[in-house]
């Protein structure tokens, strides 16, 4: 992977920097779809199994992470994501993927369970079902 300047990421299918265009390509609905891949330092509290928030209970805490890459396909996407050590002893503590057509398609966060002690585990979530029906549909592969 390359060092990016300010304001671009790595596009890993072309193995070169681009414009961070994320914010404005993300759910658009549009083909040709891509995959972005984020991470930030922010995790779930959780207070009866319900959320209270995010991290900023730890002091001086601040938001760190970003956009990283976009990907051509998911399977590359995800490939990548394996790399990124994610984890309340990781300085990364969520991680998502999102395309085009669906938005979020796959996350993984820390969530931190406060019942006698503080506990965490890493939930992990996919749904790429409507976004590989939705190409399908348009003639196109998932991939």
């Amino acid at each position: 992977m390359g060092k990016c300047g300010k304001g671009q990421i790595w596009y890993g299918s072309k193995n070169k920097c681009i414009k961070d265009n994320a914010p404005h390509m993300v759910g658009d609905g549009k083909l040709p779809n891509k995959y972005w891949v984020s991470a930030h330092n922010e995790y779930q509290v959780l207070k009866d199994g319900v959320s209270d928030g995010v991290s900023q209970t730890e002091k001086d805490f601040k938001i760190k992470g970003g956009t990283l890459a976009v990907f051509d396909t998911f399977e590359e996407a995800e490939i990548y994501s394996r790399g990124i050590p994610i984890g309340i002893e990781s300085e990364m503590r969520a991680l998502t993927i999102e395309d085009r057509i669906s938005g979020e398609v796959y996350a993984i966060e820390t969530l931190e369970y406060e019942v006698r002690r503080k506990e965490y585990s890493l939930e992990t979530r996919r749904s790429t079902d409507f976004t590989e029906k939705t190409m399908r549909k348009r003639g196109h592969t998932f991939r």
